[in-house]
């Protein structure tokens, strides 16, 4: 959901109990499901934001032998099939469902869920799982829009920073479309805002990374900024793979997803040696709330989710990324996350999430600071993000208050 209070809403279909999984242990888990028009052996999910869950899945796949499977790409998709799990499963999660029935009973089936799932006996399954089967790119722009349909002319949903290794789930004339890692959401991306991967690992994945720290960050072609100028410039949070420490200290060669090679400033980004796993914040909620100012001032981009321009939502979820949450991509969908809990007006504190709209439609979301006052993308006034008071117009479009459970 992407909008000011002000204008219309988009909804963007999502799951209506989106959950987050509480653990970080990579793994394979199951629980008891029923489906009225099959018989489920079990539900199986994994979590794709791990950096070895193909492993984990291809692994799933050997012990399952040559039953049939179902491969599902949201929890909506168990929705359409009035399948029922004890599980918390969220929009991150691919699910594969093994199912004990025949082949034309399989297709039978698949008829019923064309539009929500893609049926695949386990050697193509296991042919996608390793590459053959569905591309993997990265974003190789500094942000790529990502669209409603295969064209510029339409909507943007969302976007993709410079380093977000992606999957491809469909390709039209020139435009593929992707689903982003941590938050599963998916769009259509100009094909040649991309680069595709090849082999197991992706790219700024692994070795010695670098991490852009500032709003905005210059790469160049050589270690000096008066020479040329900069050959792009990134957003906050984009990686970089690093090459080459120059000695003195203050430029890094890095390698880029087309084989170009550039020179970022060290004083720009946050380095890792071991492919990022260290980099993940978790800031607390006054280290967050301070950090937040930083981006004040910066334009309202419907679907932005980048610091050259958020939307509320982007804005919000990035927010509590630096938290240690990854929360879905929009205001609707966010506000009934489960990993939040209700809270009244009353007894708000810094750092709770206010969700905004009217009838009891969630249209615009942002972060309370405290002190009667929260920090939101807005077009309110001014379409900047800015800090507001919640005052009587603001209390008026409240729908729902929420704060992570403890």
């Amino acid at each position: 959901m992407r909008s000011s209070p002000e204008g219309g809403s988009k909804y963007e279909k999502g799951p209506s109990e989106p959950g987050r999984s509480q653990c970080v242990e990579v793994g394979i888990h199951e629980s008891p499901i029923s489906l009225s028009t099959a018989t489920i052996l079990k539900i199986y999910w994994i979590n794709r934001g791990a950096h070895d869950w193909e492993a984990s899945l291809a692994k799933m796949l050997v012990g399952l032998g040559n039953q049939v499977l179902l491969w599902f790409f949201s929890v909506d998709d168990l929705v359409h099939l009035q399948m029922k799990s004890s599980a918390a499963i969220s929009d991150d999660k691919w699910i594969a469902v093994a199912v004990q029935k025949p082949m034309e009973t399989m297709k039978k089936l698949a008829s019923r869920v064309r539009r929500s799932c893609v049926v695949l006996p386990v050697f193509l399954l296991a042919c996608f799982v390793a590459g053959a089967q569905g591309l993997r790119f990265v974003v190789a722009v500094p942000v790529a829009n990502m669209f409603s349909k295969p064209s510029a002319d339409v909507d943007v949903v969302s976007q993709a920073i410079f380093s977000t290794n992606v999957d491809e789930v469909a390709e039209q004339s020139g435009w593929i479309k992707i689903r982003t890692p941590q938050d599963g959401y998916l769009g259509w991306v100009s094909r040649a805002d991309l680069v595709e991967l090849h082999g197991n690992t992706g790219y700024a994945t692994s070795g010695e990374i670098a991490e852009v720290e500032q709003l905005r960050s210059h790469l160049y072609p050589e270690p000096d900024v008066t020479t040329h100028a900069p050959l792009m410039t990134l957003p906050f949070e984009a990686r970089l793979q690093v090459v080459q420490e120059k000695p003195g200290g203050r430029w890094l060669k890095v390698d880029l997803p087309d084989q170009r090679v550039a020179w970022v400033q060290q004083g720009d980004v946050a380095l890792s040696m071991n492919g990022g796993r260290d980099l993940a914040p978790h800031m607390t909620i006054p280290q967050m709330v301070e950090f937040s100012r930083r981006f004040l001032g910066l334009p309202y981009t419907w679907g932005g989710s980048s610091s050259f321009g958020y939307d509320c939502s982007g804005f919000v979820q990035m927010l509590m990324r630096q938290r240690g949450y990854l929360i879905p991509r929009d205001a609707d969908v966010q506000a009934a996350w489960s990993g939040f809990e209700p809270v009244t007006v009353s007894k708000l504190r810094a750092g709770d999430v206010l969700f905004f709209g009217s009838g009891g439609k969630i249209t615009h979301t942002g972060m309370f600071i405290g002190h009667g006052k929260f920090i939101h993308a807005t077009t309110h006034d001014h379409p900047v993000i800015q800090i507001s008071p919640l005052n009587a117009y603001w209390k008026k479009l409240l729908v729902v208050e929420r704060r992570v459970k403890p």
